[in-house]
């Protein structure tokens, strides 16, 4: 069996299973995470259909695909933003959002395979000097993979978008925490 992941940029037909992949990979955090509300049946899409088929509608923020070959299956997601399309991604910072693998395949490598896939994307795309990233400031386990993977707290912090979730379903107190390497 090949395990391993080959690339492409989505197109506009694959918005359910980015927004499948996605919702299924932050729906199987574990309890405990202080971020989340513990009640499974509480959790909600982190994303929409129609929210990522919006955000492919520009050329400027692509999702990567990464797939196994044999059987075929999506594993993996991430989405991109060149530099310049929003205000934290200036002076060649490019941001990289949604990270997902899907949780049957965790623990097999494939989200540091597509971490530095994002890195020469946006470097070979765009000449992006530098890519950055935001993780809520209790996922202290995925802040810690991040610097294990070269990211550094960058001190800019984010107020949580509390207004774009369902009342009880966030934990109070939550703040983004800006990440970047250089690349």
């Amino acid at each position: 069996m090949d395990n391993s992941l080959t690339f492409t940029t989505a197109e506009p037909a694959q918005a359910a299973d980015i927004a499948a992949l996605v919702n299924a990979a932050f729906r199987s955090e574990p309890s405990g995470q202080t971020w989340l509300t513990d009640d499974q049946d509480k959790r909600e899409d982190m994303i929409s259909v129609a929210h990522v088929q919006n955000i492919l509608s520009s050329p400027s923020t692509p999702f990567l695909l990464g797939m196994i070959a044999n059987p075929p299956k999506l594993t993996a997601v991430c989405l991109l933003k060149a530099p310049g399309t929003c205000p934290k991604t200036t002076d060649g910072r490019s941001y990289l959002g949604f990270l997902a693998i899907d949780p049957d395949q965790f623990q097999r490598g494939y989200g540091a395979v597509t971490l530095k896939q994002a890195e020469s994307f946006a470097k070979e795309s765009w000449d992006a000097k530098r890519l950055e990233l935001g993780v809520v400031n209790t996922r202290v386990q995925l802040r810690a993979w991040y610097e294990k993977n070269g990211y550094r707290a960058t001190g800019q912090v984010m107020d949580f978008p509390y207004s774009n979730h369902r009342e009880g379903l966030m934990a109070d107190g939550l703040e983004i925490l800006v990440l970047g390497k250089d690349i």
